[in-house]
């Protein structure tokens, strides 16, 4: 029987595919690391991103709307002025 894990996002998740997860996921954190440490590639793979989103804003409509930072630096908006 597969050992299944005790964190809520794995509960029901058997340790074979954990195992393959976490290499998966460690491939993926290097690779985030390499191309975070070339300016070049960080500035391509923003300008991607920023296709990417003129593009899902025309097809449903969205208004343009311009990413303002986070004061508080954690990458989400907060709403309503909410804490």
């Amino acid at each position: 029987m597969a050992k299944k894990s005790t964190t809520k996002n794995e509960c029901a998740v058997p340790a074979m595919d954990q195992s393959w997860r976490a290499r998966d996921d460690a491939d993926t954190l290097r690779r985030a690391g390499e191309i975070m440490g070339d300016k070049g590639r960080v500035k391509a793979a923003k300008g991607e991103l920023l296709k990417s989103v003129a593009a899902i804003q025309r097809v449903t409509a969205a208004p343009a709307v311009k990413p303002s930072p986070n004061p508080r630096g954690l990458g989400f908006a907060n709403p309503k002025g909410k804490r």
